[in-house]
Parts: C-alpha cells; sequence; structure tokens
C-alpha cells in the first residue's frame, strides 16, 4: 500500500469507524429485540425454523459484537495486541462459518415443509434438526480453535481498516481455502434447494389454483435466501475483486463493511417478516421513546425521564432548572465516558479532538456552576415570597437567564479552543490539564476558578439567608426552635454542590502544594471531578421521590423482582407481551 493511501485512509478513519460503530449498534438492537422475543414468547421455539434463527442470532451475535470492537479501533486508530486480536478475529470467523451452516439447515427445513416430508419419511425430522444443531456448536468449536492456532491467524488491520489473514506466515492460504470453498459449496446447494422450492411454488400454483401454501409459510424462506445471495456475493468479491496485494484501500473499507451487513442479514431478515419480532419492536420503542445512548451515560437520565412522564412538574421553574443542570452534567460524564477509553487503551491525545472534547467539559463545568447559581436564586425568591424585585417577571428573568448561560456554554467552548487556552487528557496522571507550555493558560484557569469562586460564594450566601429565614418562620409559627426534614431536604442539593465544587477547586488549587505525590494526587482529583459532575445527580436521586419511583419502576421491568410496578407503562409492557404470547400460542 503507497504512503499516500495509507495516510488518506488514517485521515478518515475517524469517519469510518462511526460508520462502523453505527452500523453494527443498529444491528445488534434488532439482534437483541429478537432475543427479547423469543424469550417472551417461549411457544415460538417449539418450531424449529424458530429454534435455527435463534442459533444463527447467536453466531450473527458474535460476529456483530467483533465488528463493534473494530470499530473502536478505527475510530481511535489503536490496536491491542496481536494475540488479543487473533482471539476476537476467531470468534468472527466462528460466527460466520457457523451462520452459512445454519442457513443449509434453514434451507433443508423450508425444502422439507414445502414437500411435506415427501423425501426420506422414514427419518426422524425432529431428531435430525436437533442433532444438526447440536453438530452446528460442535463445528463452531472447531472452528475457533482452528482460527487460534497462529500460523491461520485472522487480524483486524488499520492499514486497510478491514479483517485479513496474516500474510505473514504461507499456511493462511489452506484455511482461506477451506473457508471459500466450504462457503461456497454450502451456499450454491442452498441455492439449488430454492430453485427447487420456487418451481415446486409455481408448479402448485399453475396446476392447483385453488391451493397454495401459506405467506407464512413463504416468507420464512427470506431469512436464508437473502443469507446465501449476499454472502455469495461477498465470497465472490473476496474471490476475484480483491487479493493479497491489492493496494486500493476502499475495496478493503468496502467489503469490509458488506462483510458487517452480511453478519446481520439474520437480524434484518427476521426483523422483517416475523410479526412477534415487530410486536416486540414496537412495545419496546413505544416504551423506551424517550431513552437516548447518552442519557444511558449517567443516572441523570432517569431524571429528565421523571419530569417527561411527570409533566406538571415541568411547569415548575426550579425543575426546568435542574432539567438544564443534568444536560449539563450528561456532557461533562460523556467526555468523562469517553477519556476512559483513552486510558484503557493507551491512545494518544495529541489531537485536536481531545482538545475540543476537554473545552466542551470545561465549558459544561462552568455552566453548571451558574445552574447552581441560578437555582439557587430561585428557591431565594420562594423563599422570600417573591419579595425582591417584585417587578420583575420572574419567570421570564429564569428563562432568559437559561437562555444566556447556554449562549455562554457555545462561547466557553471557543474561549477553550484558543490555543493558549486549550486543554488536553494527559495518560501521564489520567486527568484534565492545560496544554500550553507557557504562561497563557493561567488565563484560562483564572476565568474558571474566579467565576466558579464568586458565583458559588454568592450561591452560599443566599443559602445563609434562605437558613435563616426558614428558622425564623418555624419559630414564628410554631414558637418553637428547630428544623424538619422537608426543610433540611430543600437545602441539601444546593448546599451538596456547593461543598462538593469548592473542594474541588480548594484541591486544584492547592492539593498538589500539600501532597508529594503529584501522579497520585491528580487521579485523584480527575475521579473527583468526575463525581462533582455527577453531584445534582446523585442528590436528585436521593431527594425526589418521583425519580425513585421511576428507577424502581425500570429495574423491577429488567430484573423481574417483582410483578408490580410503580410504573403505568412497564405494567402495559408486560401485559401487552403476555397476551400476544398466549394469543399465539392459541392459534
Amino acid at each position: 500500500m503507497d504512503s499516500e493511501d495509507d495516510y488518506s485512509i488514517s485521515k478518515y478513519s475517524i469517519y469510518i469507524g462511526f460508520v462502523y460503530l453505527i452500523t453494527t449498534i443498529i444491528l445488534i438492537s434488532f439482534q437483541v429485540i429478537i432475543f427479547i422475543t423469543f424469550y417472551k414468547n417461549p411457544i415460538l421455539l417449539e418450531n424449529t425454523v424458530f429454534k435455527v434463527i435463534r442459533l444463527w442470532g447467536i453466531y450473527a451475535t458474535f460476529q456483530l459484537i467483533n465488528h463493534f470492537v473494530a470499530s473502536i479501533y478505527t475510530i481511535f486508530y489503536v490496536l491491542p495486541p496481536k494475540i488479543v486480536l487473533r482471539i476476537f478475529s476467531s470468534t468472527l470467523q466462528c460466527g460466520y462459518l457457523t451462520s452459512v451452516l445454519c442457513a443449509l439447515i434453514l434451507t433443508l427445513n423450508r425444502f422439507d415443509s414445502i414437500y411435506k416430508h415427501k423425501y426420506l419419511p422414514c427419518i426422524n425430522r425432529e431428531k435430525f434438526f436437533k442433532y444438526a444443531i447440536y453438530f452446528c456448536y460442535f463445528y463452531s468449536f472447531i472452528v475457533l480453535c482452528v482460527y487460534n492456532y497462529p500460523d491461520f491467524g485472522y487480524y483486524f488491520y488499520l492499514q486497510t481498516l478491514s479483517f485479513q489473514y496474516s500474510v505473514d506466515q504461507d499456511r493462511w492460504r489452506y484455511v482461506w481455502q477451506y473457508e471459500n470453498k466450504s462457503t461456497f459449496i454450502i451456499l450454491s446447494l442452498c441455492l439449488i434447494i430454492y430453485l427447487n422450492i420456487f418451481f415446486k411454488i409455481i408448479l402448485l400454483r399453475t396446476y392447483s389454483p385453488g391451493s397454495g401454501y401459506k405467506f407464512s409459510d413463504i416468507k420464512l424462506l427470506l431469512p436464508a435466501l437473502f443469507e446465501i445471495i449476499l454472502t455469495l456475493i461477498l465470497e465472490i468479491l473476496w474471490e476475484y475483486w480483491l487479493d493479497s496485494t491489492s493496494s486500493s484501500t476502499y475495496k478493503y473499507v468496502a467489503l469490509n463493511y458488506l462483510f458487517i451487513i452480511a453478519s446481520g442479514t439474520n437480524a434484518i431478515t427476521s426483523f422483517l417478516i416475523i410479526k412477534e419480532v415487530q410486536n416486540t419492536a414496537k412495545i419496546f420503542f413505544k416504551y423506551k421513546q424517550k431513552f437516548s445512548v447518552s442519557r444511558l451515560l449517567s443516572v441523570a437520565y432517569y431524571k429528565k425521564c421523571t419530569f417527561y412522564k411527570k409533566s406538571n412538574l415541568m411547569y415548575k421553574t426550579p425543575l426546568k432548572l435542574m432539567i438544564n443542570l443534568g444536560v449539563t452534567e450528561i456532557i461533562q460524564q460523556s467526555m468523562h465516558f469517553i477519556s476512559s477509553f483513552y486510558t484503557i487503551f493507551l491512545l494518544p491525545t495529541e489531537s485536536l479532538l481531545i482538545n475540543f472534547l476537554a473545552s466542551i467539559l470545561q465549558s459544561a463545568y462552568i455552566v453548571s456552576i451558574a445552574f447552581v447559581t441560578l437555582l439557587t436564586l430561585n428557591r431565594f425568591n420562594v423563599f422570600y415570597q417573591q419579595k425582591w424585585f417584585p417587578l420583575i417577571n420572574k419567570e421570564q428573568f429564569f428563562t432568559y437567564g437559561t437562555v444566556v448561560l447556554y449562549v455562554c456554554f457555545f462561547l466557553l467552548i471557543i474561549f477553550y479552543m484558543i490555543p493558549p487556552f486549550r486543554l488536553t487528557f494527559t495518560l501521564v496522571n489520567y486527568g484534565w490539564l492545560y496544554s500550553s507550555q507557557k504562561n497563557g493558560w493561567i488565563l484560562a484557569w483564572e476565568v474558571e476558578n474566579k467565576t466558579a469562586t464568586v458565583l458559588l460564594l454568592f450561591s452560599f450566601i443566599l443559602y445563609i439567608l434562605i437558613f435563616c429565614k426558614v428558622v425564623y418562620m418555624r419559630k414564628t409559627i410554631s414558637n418553637s426552635f428547630g428544623l424538619q426534614l422537608s426543610d433540611i431536604r430543600l437545602l441539601i442539593q444546593g448546599i451538596f454542590n456547593f461543598l462538593s465544587i469548592v473542594f474541588l477547586e480548594w484541591g486544584w488549587r492547592y492539593l498538589p502544594t500539600l501532597v508529594h505525590d503529584q501522579s497520585s494526587c491528580a487521579i485523584v482529583l480527575n475521579y473527583l471531578f468526575l463525581l462533582v459532575s455527577g453531584n445534582n445527580t446523585i442528590s436528585g436521586l436521593i431527594l425526589i421521590k418521583e425519580i425513585r419511583k421511576q428507577i424502581y419502576g425500570i429495574f423491577c421491568y429488567f430484573f423481574h423482582k417483582s410483578k408490580s410496578t410503580t410504573n403505568t407503562s412497564i405494567k402495559t409492557f408486560k401485559k401487552i407481551v403476555y397476551v400476544n404470547g398466549t394469543t399465539k400460542s392459541k392459534s
């Protein structure tokens, strides 16, 4: 491969990696829904066809997981040790070759069904397909062992962003020939069987117009047929369009993407033709329509989910502010989540992408402090019954305040992308630091530190005034001195936010001068930074009853700890799935 082509592919590897990633996530999601359908409707597995489709789905999942991992390699342009690559890639080939065998079994089953068990009637069909499934497991184990042998290694290469045999070994041609020829033979046999099935259907419709097969019988032909056609195309292209000396990286990328699609053929076709899978998907996505991958990065999602379900809460200004505070927390936790991959895989961090992610993290951190202050100001206004500045429309004030903070968020991102003010993630102490070697970063540090200090000090003063007001009202009304738990709960969230951020700011400024082990100190501070990003989430989870009920309901659903949940939609979900299963069993 020439250097120009290699440079081009490395330049665009992140975009190619994201295409791989999104495709595999979608296909894995389809496959998970199929597994859920079989779990919720066990009556389906009494049919041999669905047993084979489930087995096929297991091996398809092996392939998709490998493609998912490969997308991570592609995005970060890094590879683990060769032995790890070989182990993972052996499961990919194991899944691929066994899926071809599953296509043959499914084709034989459809042929036998269409021809009404006409051929070899003395054979017990149930036992035959049962042993065929057992043979698939045995065959996959043999393939797994063979591809873990170093001479037959199958690896993912960054030069081509695809899976290839190791050309350093001459023996790879043996396994390649076996894979290619066995796949051709099996799929050609399947294609011949499908042609016979096709002619049988045509003849039946020609000579017996009043009779025919059910659409449900015919549509079950499609999964194996699509697998056969797509895999044959893939093998032909591997054999005749591509060779080990090819210098075109884009051919490798295109074929690797076709490999991903072929790995998910079972998921796609099952999703399209099996009614029970479609029903599960409709119910699942109806219930899950408020879920997203980014929101699941933290427990902060449950706060937004609760506010969405409890629409009456959305009209309260404090809870609107808490939602926006939760958004800034999700942004921060997303950046910490991404940094964990850099730490695990020891990826290079000298890139503009890391600077951009760091600027987002820092901007979200500062804006989250501003939202804490705005929330404190709102509570102060409520406790003092809007006594201060009565001419100001409070609702508009907090709405405009929210808009201003989001504008500041984007301005801060631009500010922290200016070269002297940039931050980066360092693998020396696994934390976020300013990257400039000169003193220009001090201005950016002062902006962050002074802004946080002023806002938090203002919040603290407001909380002291709120505390005094609560004590005064309690003493005036009940003629007794004391605080109720409800009073403390109103204050504890803001105080917790304030104290944790103050401690973090103090630690960043003074702790390195007090601790000799600077590396350990930086790691501890970065972990504290991660926790502070979610402190509002933690306190909200503890203090807000609706959030606790929402999470309890979700855990009850996923882990089946209790038949009764506090979430009506979960009850409905279970009821509908149960009814679908019952209806199917009756039919």
